[in-house]
């Protein structure tokens, strides 16, 4: 399992030392990162299939961002990815690309088509 806990600079080995002390009788290995940021792709739909997160992965490991946890809304609505706070710039623009530009271009030559074939009937006609 993974938690995101908004802890103070430094709160961090705390947080998990406490959590090791907690959890001695459970096999389990804490682990602690700092210095982390949460990227979402929010919108109606935007998570409508399991494909469409691992889409968002293999962008990310194409695009060589380290994805630290992973979450798909029950709702549809969003993914969300947990990167280092160094990457999370690289993160936002790649995840952007891959999957708003695409579909503004799908308009644009859908648009573009639609102008052709306008034309194409009232040179005919």
């Amino acid at each position: 399992m993974t938690f995101l806990v908004d802890a103070v600079l430094g709160g961090c080995a705390r947080l998990q030392d406490r959590l090791n002390n907690e959890l001695e009788d459970v096999e389990a290995i804490v682990g602690c990162e700092e210095s982390v940021a949460v990227v979402a792709a929010v919108g109606d739909g935007a998570a409508n299939s399991p494909a469409a997160l691992a889409r968002m992965l293999a962008v990310l490991d194409r695009s060589d961002v380290p994805v630290l946890a992973t979450n798909q809304q029950n709702s549809n609505a969003a993914m969300v990815v947990v990167v280092h706070e160094s990457t999370s710039d690289k993160a936002v623009q790649v995840v952007h690309d891959a999957f708003i530009r695409p579909a503004h271009h799908r308009r644009t030559t859908s648009a573009r088509r639609r102008k052709q074939l306008l034309g194409e009937s009232l040179r005919v006609g």
